[in-house]
């Protein structure tokens, strides 16, 4: 439907706030030019015909046309925690997530936040509108600020290099292939791996420190038959490398660092 300019006008909030966080087209984020093109397009007014020309006239003007859905606001205005917080963690994580009133809790959380949010498993039973999901992206994208300090541009968050550390681990493999289902509302929520308390709490039936290639969590995740995640599911293997790791990780006693 966005070959239809009342659509696009409609949806512009979206559309802008996902592709400022590289989450729309699926295929690939846009070019450079191409954001600056849609940008520029969006901060001009969104203008059907060219600027200075005579657009076709109305047969059947309506005397009282709907105004046009506002310009968004700039991010440096809008991309704040109190501003998220507002809309986002308050009217929908938080009766939940007690935590999520505190900043550095939710920067802490944001990559298993978003990759929870991307698969409408949280809000439990209420995914979040387009909008809203696009503001809580493109916050993510922008590095979580905390309050507005002038105009940032956009990031993406560089991932952290895989290595034997709780923080890598937790990013590379627990909040991109485990925690959509892994966590205190998912369908595996027997198992909860969304955070280092709630790990540390299984690692008598997780982790065998003796044999740490042996431990039942290795097991699942390079099971030929049925390995963790599912196959057919829309989660990548973990590969051999990140198997590796954990692995080396469980030897060092599962370090909080």
């Amino acid at each position: 439907n966005y070959g239809v300019y009342e659509d696009v006008k409609a949806n512009i909030n979206a559309i802008v706030g996902m592709v400022r966080a590289n989450v729309m087209p699926k295929d690939g984020p846009l070019t450079n030019a191409q954001k600056t093109l849609l940008f520029s397009w969006v901060n001009a007014g969104m203008p059907l015909n060219p600027i200075g020309s005579t657009p076709n006239p109305n047969p059947n003007p309506s005397p009282n046309p709907p105004a046009p859905p506002p310009i968004p606001v700039p991010p440096q205005d809008r991309l704040t925690f109190d501003n998220l917080t507002q809309k986002v963690f308050k009217p929908h994580c938080i009766n939940c997530h007690s935590s999520f009133n505190d900043y550095e809790t939710v920067k802490t959380k944001i990559n298993s936040i978003v990759n929870m949010v991307r698969q409408d498993s949280m809000p439990l039973g209420s995914p979040l509108s387009d909008d809203l999901k696009a503001l809580l992206f493109e916050w993510a994208a922008a590095g979580t600020p905390q309050d507005a300090t002038g105009p940032t541009p956009p990031r993406v968050p560089q991932p952290l290099p895989l290595a034997p550390t709780y923080k890598s681990l937790a990013e590379n493999i627990f909040a991109k292939k485990c925690v959509a289902c892994h966590n205190p509302s998912g369908r595996a929520s027997f198992l909860d791996l969304s955070s280092y308390v709630s790990i540390s709490q299984a690692r008598s039936r997780l982790f065998d420190f003796r044999r740490p290639e042996r431990s039942e969590i290795i097991e699942e995740i390079t099971d030929n038959d049925e390995p963790m995640p599912p196959t057919g599911s829309s989660f990548e293997r973990v590969t051999k490398a990140e198997v590796q790791v954990l692995i080396q990780w469980i030897r060092n006693g599962i370090p909080n660092n």
